[in-house]
């Protein structure tokens, strides 16, 4: 069998390693990485409003706070305990691990059995991106591949239709449309103790309302837990024969 040489002149070489760092010229090397500034969890505040949930404040040793909705008395059942010691000290741009670590739990710091509701895991990890977004100059959308929308459509809610006649309602939702508003939404608030009270009134004010506003434009109907099952399947059928819900 033939045997085959290298050509003269040419050297067989091994593969290319690239030289050491220290081995580089200053004109090899590249611009030193920029190290990232710590950052530290110093507290957590919790304001409760007047009416309605609480603002979270989450404080850092840099001065920025981030802030977030939460639950506020159910919040605090669970910080003293269980929120601050895990997180007093950490970096809060560390945010997927905090999240796991609180929703996911682990033996050594949440027992499994025993872990965070979603909502006081969600304040946090809200809180917590506020903070980045603060840190790096950029919204939060920025952060997250760009923002999906820039308007946000509001819809007209109005309420307390038990106690409304059709033309009642139908002023209110007026006062929407005066105001520009292209989406609505007309709730009864019966509540459980009403249930099935009077169906009928509902549907009239429905039919008013959708036929004041033109065919494009959304109308949502809530009883608010005020049918039972049997009334929401024939309500739900005669706003189905309407044809416009």
């Amino acid at each position: 069998m033939p045997t085959s040489f290298p050509r003269r002149g040419i050297q067989k070489q091994g593969p290319r390693v690239p030289p050491l760092a220290g081995e580089m010229s200053e004109g090899q090397r590249g611009p030193r990485a920029q190290e990232i500034p710590t950052m530290k969890i110093t507290a957590f505040d919790i304001t409760h409003m007047k009416r309605g949930r609480s603002i979270l404040q989450i404080r850092t040793d840099k001065g920025i706070t981030g802030l977030a909705e939460a639950d506020g008395h159910l919040f605090e059942a669970f910080l003293r305990d269980t929120i601050e010691p895990l997180l007093i000290g950490e970096d809060p741009r560390q945010i997927d691990r905090h999240w796991e670590t609180l929703y996911l739990g682990s033996q050594k710091q949440i027992p499994r059995e025993s872990k965070l509701r979603p909502q006081i895991v969600g304040a946090v990890d809200i809180a917590l991106w506020d903070i980045l977004g603060k840190d790096a100059g950029l919204p939060c959308h920025a952060l997250m591949g760009g923002a999906a929308r820039f308007d946000i459509p509001l819809y007209w809610s109005v309420g307390s239709g038990w106690k409304k006649t059709p033309d009642q309602m139908l002023d209110d939702v007026m006062d929407g449309w005066d105001q520009g508003y292209k989406s609505y939404k007309i709730r009864m608030d019966w509540k459980n103790y009403r249930q099935d009270a009077n169906p009928a009134n509902d549907l009239a004010i429905f039919k008013l309302v959708r036929d004041f506003l033109p065919n494009n434009i959304y109308l949502g109907f809530d009883a608010n837990n005020g049918y039972s099952v049997p009334t929401a399947i024939q309500q739900g059928r005669a706003f189905e024969d309407y044809g416009r819900i």
